[in-house]
């Protein structure tokens, strides 16, 4: 999958995935406030990730790569309070 501002597309051509992820979004709140730790997300198993051992590795790296640079962006913060806003139940009107 590739992810631009205004969407995702399916990239079948790229090969089958070799990690495979599952969490929540209470979860990845955690991770990026840094209330918890990606080891201790997977030893709770709040997180879980599948693949062979190098592939898991590789995926870790590149996750912290990718987050390093987030948080750098001068987006990240919109970003991510749109991602915190979509997760909150609409509020009703009176």
């Amino acid at each position: 999958m590739a992810f631009e501002a205004d969407g995702v597309t399916f990239l079948p051509f790229a090969g089958e995935a070799h990690v495979e992820l599952q969490t929540d979004r209470p979860t990845i709140f955690a991770l990026i406030d840094g209330v918890l730790g990606l080891q201790s997300a997977v030893q709770a198993d709040r997180l879980r990730l599948r693949g062979g051992p190098d592939d898991v590795i590789r995926f870790h790296e590149g996750l912290m790569l990718w987050l390093h640079g987030a948080v750098r962006s001068p987006s990240f913060p919109g970003l991510l309070r749109e991602f915190r806003d979509a997760a909150q139940p609409p509020v009703e009107e009176r």
